[in-house]
C-alpha cells in the first residue's frame, strides 16, 4: 500500500472509530438512564424467526408476550441469544412511560459496549495506518537522502545547486571571543571533472567531529555564497 493511501485508510478508520466510540457512549448513557427508572418483569418466547440473506448470514427475530399493569403486550426484542427459545420464561426491563420499549436483562448494556469495542477496534487500526504512513514517509526521505550521498546534484526553487559534499575535518574556531569556542566543519566535493571544491560551516556549537566521513548538502550560489546545511546531520542521526 503507497504512503498516501495508507494515510487515507488510517484517517477514514480513524473518523469512523471515533464515531463509534463517541455514539457508543453516548447510547450508553441513554441506556444506564432507562435502566435507573426501569422495572423488571416476567415475558414469555412465544415465536422466534430465523432468516437466512444472500451471504448465507443468519438473523434472529425474537417475539415475546407480557403483562404489565393488566394490559397484555406482544413485541419484538432488539437483542438474541443462542439460549433462547420458543416458550421460555425470561426478564425484561421495561419501561414504566412507554411500556412498549423493553430491554432483555442478560444484555442490556451489550449494544454501547460493542459499539464502543468496535470504535476503539477501528481507532487503532487507524492509528496503525496512520503510524505506518509516517514511517514509510520518513524511509522515502532517508533513502533520497542516501542516493543524494552518493554526490548526485540536485536544484532548489531559489536557483541554489544542491551538492554533497564529504565532512573531512572539524576544527575550533579561535577567532570567537570567551572560553567556549564553536566548531566548523570543513567539506570537500569532486566535481564531474574530477575538480575539488572546499567548504566551510557556519559556527556550530555541537563538537562535530563525529560527523568526519559523513556526507552533508552544500547549497551552493557560486563559490563565495553557499551554505553547508548541519541540520541535516542532526536530522539523520
Amino acid at each position: 500500500m503507497s504512503p498516501k493511501a495508507s494515510m487515507l485508510v488510517g484517517v477514514i478508520f480513524g473518523i469512523v472509530g471515533l464515531c463509534m466510540l463517541v455514539g457508543g457512549l453516548f447510547w450508553l448513557v441513554n441506556e444506564r438512564d432507562f435502566l435507573e427508572r426501569a422495572e423488571i418483569i416476567d415475558a414469555e418466547i412465544t415465536r422466534i424467526y430465523t432468516s437466512v440473506d444472500s451471504d448465507g448470514d443468519r438473523s434472529h427475530s425474537v417475539y415475546v408476550e407480557y403483562v404489565y399493569r393488566g394490559v397484555s403486550y406482544s413485541e419484538r426484542l432488539s437483542e438474541y441469544s443462542s439460549s433462547m427459545t420458543e416458550g421460555k420464561e425470561i426478564q425484561l426491563y421495561i419501561d414504566p412511560e412507554n411500556p412498549t420499549r423493553i430491554r432483555y436483562t442478560n444484555m442490556a448494556y451489550f449494544g454501547p459496549v460493542f459499539l464502543m469495542s468496535m470504535g476503539v477496534l477501528f481507532l487503532t487500526m487507524g492509528v496503525i495506518f496512520t503510524w505506518f504512513f509516517a514511517k514509510k514517509v520518513k524511509m522515502q526521505r532517508e533513502n533520497s537522502y542516501s542516493e543524494n550521498e552518493s554526490g548526485n546534484i540536485g536544484h532548489t526553487n531559489d536557483g541554489k545547486t544542491c551538492i554533497y559534499a564529504e565532512i573531512y575535518d572539524c576544527t575550533l574556531d579561535n577567532t570567537y571571543e570567551g572560553e567556549k569556542k564553536p566548531w566548523r566543519l570543513h567539506c570537500r566535493y569532486v566535481d564531474e571533472q574530477q575538480r575539488d571544491h572546499y567548504y566551510t560551516s557556519a559556527p556550530m556549537w555541537e563538537d562535530g567531529r563525529k560527523y568526519i566521513g559523513r556526507m552533508v548538502p552544500v547549497y551552493v550560489q557560486d563559490e563565495e555564497h553557499y551554505q553547508v546545511y548541519t541540520e541535516a546531520l542532526s536530522e539523520k542521526s
